[in-house]
């Protein structure tokens, strides 16, 4: 499967002065987090951008996972009798949002 988005691990970075997080790949940065609304939430110890920035550099991962996932079940892997109907839609639209 071809792959367009950037490559390499996905880290999340500390905070900068600014308080805001960026998604970095080597020395690229994907993207960089903040708040909308001005004041983050911190629930638990983690911020809201935080969690967002978490949740974006694990993308690259989560698609693999998915896809790998999807491949087992179209095949005649161990998972295919696994998973409902459901499942198999929601993992295909997992996968068909992330690459837009």
């Amino acid at each position: 499967m071809t792959r367009i988005h950037t490559a390499g691990e996905w880290k999340k970075m500390q905070p900068m002065a600014n308080g805001h997080f960026y998604v970095q790949s080597g020395e690229q940065v994907i993207c960089e987090v903040h708040s909308i609304r001005g004041k983050s939430l911190d629930i638990e110890g983690i911020t809201e951008e935080q969690a967002n920035a978490n949740l974006i550099a694990a993308a690259p991962a989560l698609l693999a996972a998915c896809e790998s996932m999807r491949a087992e079940i179209t095949g005649f892997g161990d998972l295919k009798e696994c998973i409902s109907d459901d499942q198999k839609v929601m993992l295909d639209a997992a996968i068909t949002a992330a690459k837009g």
